[in-house]
């Protein structure tokens, strides 16, 4: 599992930034396996008993990223789907970008603190790292 993470970052979401003080980026592969009761798991002629070996063909990619900072006024639109760059200190500095599908959006507020912004998606396509 890949797993990257910035602090004291941000993220630009569809071109408006988020200077945000964390963000993860985790993504996932699932294998794909083909075990059948006909696998042997080895080529050639196997003498003796034969242990369980499973077949695994490739994997279908997943993931997820979260990101929480200050809130700045804007926000973007839980349920839409958004090209999130996430750099690592200034946006035109070492980044990834993946195309996500925003699943929440939070904002809160303290009397004693600043508001916060909490953002958590799906990946939506292949990454490219």
């Amino acid at each position: 599992m890949a797993y990257f993470v910035g602090k004291n970052a941000g993220i630009v979401i569809n071109g408006q930034p988020y200077c945000l003080t964390d963000w993860a980026l985790d993504i996932t592969t699932e294998e794909v396996d083909l075990t059948t009761f006909c696998s042997v798991g080895q080529a050639g002629t196997v003498v003796g008993p034969v242990r369980g070996v499973n077949t695994v063909v490739g994997g279908i990619v997943g993931g997820s990223m979260t990101a929480s900072g200050p809130y700045q006024g804007a926000a973007p639109t839980s349920g839409e789907i958004y090209t999130v760059v996430f750099y690592l200190a200034t946006p035109t500095g070492p980044s990834f970008t993946q195309t996500f599908l925003i699943t929440s959006v939070r904002v809160t507020q303290n009397v004693r603190d600043k508001a916060m912004l909490e953002i958590a998606g799906t990946l939506t396509a292949i990454p490219t790292l």
